[in-house]
């Protein structure tokens, strides 16, 4: 790989092998998806938790220019989780919001 920057660095990662990143988005890199897309399957990744299944993601937040990672969203969300403990969705979102970070970028 040459050493020029890519030209729309918001749709690259950093590591295209990185075990968090689904296998069918390693080698094309985060997918452009709308926020409503992204909501529907951030929620069905909490509800694949079962002391989550409740848990529905109202919400995220775009940034205006892509962070140091090439996301243009915020590790911020807004949650409903619906009578969830915080501990029991707390570990689940850690886990999925990265694996989300890394293989989505707003369109």
């Amino acid at each position: 790989m040459s050493g020029k920057k890519p030209d729309n660095p918001d749709t690259t990662i950093k590591n295209l092998n990185d075990p968090d990143v689904p296998e069918e988005f390693r080698e094309l890199g985060p997918r452009p998806v709308d926020e409503a897309e992204l909501v529907r399957w951030l929620t069905e990744q909490f509800q694949s938790y079962p002391e989550c299944a409740a848990v529905t993601v109202e919400g995220l937040f775009r940034l205006e220019l892509p962070d140091s990672e090439g996301c243009n969203w915020s590790r911020t969300l807004v949650l409903d989780p619906h009578g969830a403990p915080a501990p029991a969705y707390a570990l689940a979102y850690a886990a999925i919001i990265e694996k989300a970070r890394k293989a989505f970028v707003l369109a």
